[in-house]
C-alpha cells in the first residue's frame, strides 16, 4: 500500500489553490488522430522542480477564485510536438499543458507559458473585446494556422521598435489576436515594468496593455493592477 500511495503522489500532486499536476503525457486520445499526431516525453525530475517554482509563481498572481472556477488542471511534459511542430505550451478546455524542455526552460519561461495558456482560456470563459483589441493594429500574418508556420523563427520572441509601432510586443503576437493577447498576457504578469515603459512610448502598445487590463480586472478586482 506504501508504494502505491508513492507512485500515485509522484504521478498527481496538487498544491495551495487544489489545482492537480500532472508529470506525464495524460493527452486527450484525440490528439492521437491526424492532423494532430501528438508526440510527447514525459517529464524527468530536474524539470519538475523548476515547473513546482513557476506554478506557485503563477497561482499566486491570480485570485484564488479566478483558479478554482477555469483551471482544471496543469500537465507538464518535456517535450510535445503537435501538427509536427515543437510545442512550448497550448491548452485543451480549462487544462494547461506545458513543456518543460522547449526552446528555454527557465522558470521564467515557464511562467511565462503559464499565463500565456491560461489567458486564452479565460479569453473563451469571458467576454473579450476582440473587435476592438484587433482595430489596434489591424493586420495580422498568420490566422489561418494560429501562426504554427512562425513558432520555429529564431526571432519569434523578440521585440523590436517596428514591432512596438504595430503594437506588438513579440514577433508572435502579430501572427493572430489570440497570439497577441497571450503574449501581452506574458508580459502584464511577468515583466510589467518592461510593458510599462515600452506603453509610455508607443501609443498602441499602451491601448493594448489598458485593454488587457480591463479584462482581468473585469474578472475578478483583486488583480494587483486592478485600479492603476
Amino acid at each position: 500500500m506504501k508504494k502505491l500511495f508513492f507512485l500515485l503522489l509522484v504521478c498527481v500532486t496538487t498544491n495551495l489553490y487544489a489545482v492537480p499536476v500532472k508529470y506525464t503525457c495524460d493527452t486527450p486520445f484525440w490528439w492521437n488522430r491526424t492532423p494532430l499526431n501528438v508526440q510527447c516525453r514525459d517529464t524527468l525530475y530536474h524539470g519538475k522542480k523548476k515547473a513546482r517554482i513557476a506554478l506557485d509563481r503563477f497561482l499566486k498572481k491570480y485570485p484564488k477564485r479566478v483558479i478554482r472556477k477555469n483551471l482544471k488542471r496543469v500537465i507538464f511534459v518535456r517535450y510535445l510536438e503537435l501538427y509536427g511542430v515543437g510545442y512550448g505550451a497550448t491548452y485543451e478546455y480549462n487544462v494547461l499543458y506545458v513543456s518543460t524542455g522547449w526552446n528555454s526552460n527557465s522558470i521564467n519561461d515557464l511562467e511565462e507559458k503559464l499565463h500565456h495558456e491560461f489567458s486564452s482560456v479565460l479569453m473563451e470563459e469571458y467576454s473579450f473585446k476582440n473587435k476592438e483589441w484587433k482595430s489596434i493594429s489591424k493586420r495580422y500574418v498568420s490566422e489561418d494556422d494560429g501562426g504554427r508556420s512562425h513558432m520555429n523563427d529564431r526571432d519569434v520572441y523578440k521585440g523590436s521598435n517596428s514591432l512596438y509601432k504595430k503594437g506588438f510586443v513579440v514577433k508572435y503576437g502579430s501572427t493572430n489576436v489570440e497570439n497577441d493577447v497571450n503574449t501581452y498576457t506574458e508580459f502584464l504578469f511577468v515583466s510589467p515594468k518592461r510593458l510599462k515603459s515600452i506603453a509610455k512610448r508607443y501609443e498602441k502598445v499602451y491601448h493594448k496593455t489598458r485593454l488587457l487590463k480591463d479584462f482581468y480586472c473585469s474578472i475578478d478586482k483583486n488583480f494587483q493592477f486592478c485600479g492603476e
